[in-house]
């Protein structure tokens, strides 16, 4: 018997919680009232997402994003001893995880790529603007390539590059650009975002990108690039994801030659290749399939 998952716990470590759910049109978790019910729990990163599994009765898909994965050596003994006992529980993760979760002996039942966004919220606006979109979290930022942006940015000196989460949190009126503050910035041409934005802005960012690239090597959640193609836009991966609208670019000269290609396809000639770029993405998108659980299917 096929079970849909309909609601879902994200990690508080995610800064896109709420954004997730609504995007896979769930509502979130109620570990009281649905500690029967079929569940998603997005991610594996503190004490209290591992508890928040343990303590759920009934069948649940626990997916992991990236450093949850690599960092696993904490959890994998309990997700293991979970497994074994609940044949319905299962454990996903996308293909870029594969080394991490051998290497802790994470049982994963399913290996799929997962992309979210929100189709109607990301719509294609044209003409598309003139920056590249990066997404760089300040305290993570070696992490997430911040090296790499840096270097692909030195080489295109007159293009404006927003780096997703790299700013302060600027709810006190203090933004990148103050006197404090310019001196911090990673390059010349960077254009840093808060640390916190609402979902409602994004698009109006992306509307001021021609490009996006994603520069973080242990991907299982890549909502950005994903944003980026609904919008149309060009993006490209250091990994290779397996789809065709995002472009596998490993190395510091691939990525610039990505982004001139992308600059030089802005213009009429490639709005065809947007309209295909953002159907192809919209298609995975809004696949549902993966939150359909077989009951009987154990690990």
């Amino acid at each position: 018997m096929t079970q849909a998952i309909k609601i879902g716990r994200v990690t508080r470590a995610l800064a896109t919680r709420e954004a997730v759910l609504r995007s896979l049109g769930l509502r979130a978790y109620d570990p009281d009232a649905d500690a029967d019910a079929p569940a998603l729990f997005v991610g594996v990163y503190e004490g209290a997402d591992l508890a928040a599994v343990a303590r759920h009765r009934g069948p649940a898909l626990v997916k992991f994003c990236g450093g949850d994965a690599r960092d696993a050596a904490w959890s994998a003994g309990t997700l293991r001893e979970l497994a074994a006992a609940r044949p319905h529980l299962r454990l996903l993760a996308g293909t870029p995880l594969r080394a991490d979760c051998e290497r802790h002996r994470l049982p994963i039942h399913v290996w799929r790529n997962v992309y979210i966004g929100d189709a109607v919220i990301f719509a294609p606006s044209e003409p598309p603007g003139r920056r590249v979109y990066t997404y760089c979290p300040r305290a993570r930022a070696e992490e997430y390539g911040i090296g790499t942006i840096r270097a692909v940015a030195a080489e295109l000196p007159d293009v404006e590059f927003y780096v997703a989460r790299l700013g302060w949190d600027d709810s006190n009126g203090v933004r990148w650009g103050d006197k404090d503050r310019s001196a911090e910035l990673p390059f010349p041409n960077a254009v840093p975002l808060p640390a916190w934005l609402p979902q409602g802005q994004m698009p109006g960012i992306l509307a001021d990108c021609f490009c996006g690239i994603r520069t973080v090597p242990r991907d299982g959640f890549s909502v950005g690039a994903t944003e980026v193609a609904l919008m149309g836009r060009p993006v490209a991966h250091v990994t290779d994801m397996g789809v065709p609208w995002i472009e596998h670019a490993p190395t510091v000269e691939a990525l610039i030659g990505f982004v001139r290609r992308a600059w030089a396809e802005r213009g009429p000639e490639g709005e065809a290749s947007r309209r295909e770029r953002r159907a192809a993405a919209r298609a995975l998108a809004e696949d549902r399939s993966w939150l359909n659980l077989e009951s009987s299917v154990g690990p």
